[in-house]
């Protein structure tokens, strides 16, 4: 997938960078919100640049089984909106709650979003790990959330990354909610009182019969003086005796 190619390009390009300056910080979120003011980029960038292989490494292996499996349901470019807006959102949170003396770095917090909106759609989805072990989604994300709020609650000095990734996978399951109609159903527009019912006609009552006249001879009278007839447009005219009848 196109996230995991963007990712492990710009890691690497930033490594080669920061070879050559001595840091990475410039594409970290910085540690206070005065500092993010002159540098909101970071909300973008740090989520494609990680620190150090092995963290680029277990971050794409996760990424790649949880935003495979997103994108055949969802699409790539919910997969992109789900991944974009759960990393800022995640980004905001470190920021505004936790950052004093650290940076944030990591894909973490929007890979959180593709997870837990992936479990809501689908919880019972099951991977098979080279056919050895056997795993359903929603058992992965109460592990990784149960771990994440016990470092939180813990006042652990890597709770910032924690936070990132609870705020960036709520973010992720809201979004998922509001499209699948959980959260926010879709409301069926109302019957409007203003429309005018068609007539109904009923069509049992048995037609009206001409009456029967009496006599030698049945006259035309002028409701059903003419009668079409097999030959085209002739009429049948019946003769009394002593009575002309025309034909019209």
């Amino acid at each position: 997938m196109r996230l995991l190619i963007v990712n492990v390009a710009f890691s690497v390009a930033v490594w080669i960078v920061g070879m050559f300056v001595g840091h990475t910080n410039f594409v970290c979120v910085p540690e206070s919100f005065r500092a993010l003011i002159n540098a909101p980029y970071t909300l973008i960038t740090y989520m494609f640049a990680h620190n150090g292989l092995w963290h680029l490494l277990m971050n794409m292996l996760l990424l790649y089984y949880v935003g495979s499996v997103f994108e055949d349901f969802l699409g790539g470019i919910k997969t992109l909106q789900v991944y974009l807006l759960s990393g800022l959102i995640g980004g905001l949170v470190f920021v505004l709650l936790v950052a004093k003396t650290s940076f944030l770095i990591g894909a973490s917090g929007a890979i959180m979003g593709l997870l837990y909106g992936l479990t809501l759609l689908q919880p019972n989805y099951q991977f098979n790990l080279y056919g050895v072990l056997k795993l359903k989604l929603w058992w992965i994300t109460v592990a990784v959330a149960s771990y994440d709020l016990l470092m939180i609650l813990a006042s652990s000095a890597q709770a910032g990354g924690n936070v990132c990734h609870v705020a960036g996978g709520l973010t992720g399951f809201l979004m998922v909610a509001i499209w699948t109609g959980k959260i926010v159903p879709q409301i069926k527009p109302k019957k409007s009182k203003s429309v005018i019912e068609p007539y109904k006609i009923s069509i049992n009552r048995a037609p009206k019969r001409p009456t029967k006249v009496s006599g030698p001879s049945i006259g035309l009278t002028p409701k059903n003086k003419s009668i079409p007839t097999m030959m085209g447009t002739k009429y049948l005219a019946l003769i009394g005796k002593g009575k002309n009848n025309n034909i019209n």
